[in-house]
């Protein structure tokens, strides 16, 4: 499933942006299908203006609620109805337009690794090592103590979404519980490097990535 939102508060019409002559939703659609890894293909948004995207790339579009579309709206709330309109899909893999740096191989990797470690969630990551701070307060190392060389530090893991995954019945389950399913039952993180971190949120972002891209480096 490539998700996307018509609103953007911080880029306006984000998911409509091109770059090399392609949308940002394109650009994931055709990821995921020359993956080769997925069953189908979903183009899921509350605006019908994406459904073109959806024609060109000959996949399935998924028309969700309005409702569904604001900013405020939880991912959650998205992939339980996704999953409710398609009670036969087993497993939901999330490919994020943002992320317009991510590869075929990593999404394949990503599949191989959730279904190796019979999974519920996976969501990416990146690793860094870093010294790092939250709130004023050091996380991998101390203030009154050298600092050791960053190779010998615990790296701190951000999640970067660009790839999320959730056996359905475990999702749901979890989400009809507590409103939350992202991370239920046996949850992992998939690492897939610093690239994948950099995600178009506004038009700074849009620009570098842009740059990568067309620079034909990435």
């Amino acid at each position: 499933m490539v998700p996307a939102r018509m609103g953007s508060q911080r880029l306006t019409q984000k998911n409509h942006l091109e770059i090399s002559g392609r949308s940002l939703v394109e650009y994931s659609l055709q990821l995921a299908i020359d993956s080769g890894v997925f069953d189908k293909v979903f183009l899921n948004s509350e605006s019908k203006s994406f459904e073109k995207y959806a024609k060109n790339k000959n996949v399935d579009f998924h028309l969700r609620p309005e409702v569904l579309g604001s900013s405020g709206t939880p991912i959650d709330a998205v992939i339980y109805e996704f999953m409710m309109s398609h009670r036969n899909a087993q497993t939901v893999f999330l490919i994020n337009p943002p992320a317009q740096l991510l590869k075929v191989k990593d999404i394949a990797d990503a599949v191989l690794f959730f279904n190796t470690e019979n999974l519920d969630s996976l969501i990416t990551s990146t690793k860094l090592y870093r010294h790092s701070l939250i709130d004023g307060r050091p996380l991998n190392f101390e203030f009154d103590r050298p600092l050791s060389p960053t190779k010998d530090l615990l790296p701190i893991e951000i999640l970067n979404y660009s790839i999320m995954a959730w056996k359905s019945v475990s999702f749901i389950k979890n989400y009809e519980i507590s409103g939350a399913g992202l991370m239920c039952g046996n949850f992992k993180t998939f690492e897939n490097g610093f690239t994948n971190l950099l995600a178009v949120k506004n038009q700074e972002d849009y620009q570098i990535q842009k740059l990568l891209r067309e620079s034909g480096l990435f």
